[in-house]
């Protein structure tokens, strides 16, 4: 079955004939909601999408669709840190200490 849709617009326009995947989609986008004024292309009148039974099974969540992610707490191992060792020191030959280019200091 084809439907019309009235826009919530200052000029409530028209749209359709719109077959009812179009408007799965629609729905999906946000264009429409429960409460978008439809009719069936049978008729002139118009009343809200979900008093059309056939329609208001498009208002329901997707199946397909996961459920968003449940937030769990971490696992404290993850956040734990290490005690790291210093790194080691290098001991070799070192060079004499030169006096400061003014001279040394009286």
């Amino acid at each position: 079955m084809e439907y019309y849709f009235k826009a919530n617009d200052k000029d409530e326009t028209e749209y359709g004939p719109l077959e009812q995947a179009q408007i799965r989609d629609w729905l999906g986008q946000r264009r429409m909601d429960g409460n978008s004024q439809v009719r069936s292309a049978d008729s002139d009148d118009w009343s809200p999408l979900s008093g059309h039974p056939e329609l208001s099974e498009l208002l329901a969540p997707s199946r397909s669709t996961p459920p968003p992610p449940t937030l769990s707490k971490p696992d404290p191992s993850c956040c734990v840190r290490q005690r790291l060792s210093p790194a080691p020191t290098r001991r070799g030959p070192t060079a004499p200490l030169r006096p400061p280019a003014g001279g040394a200091p009286s």
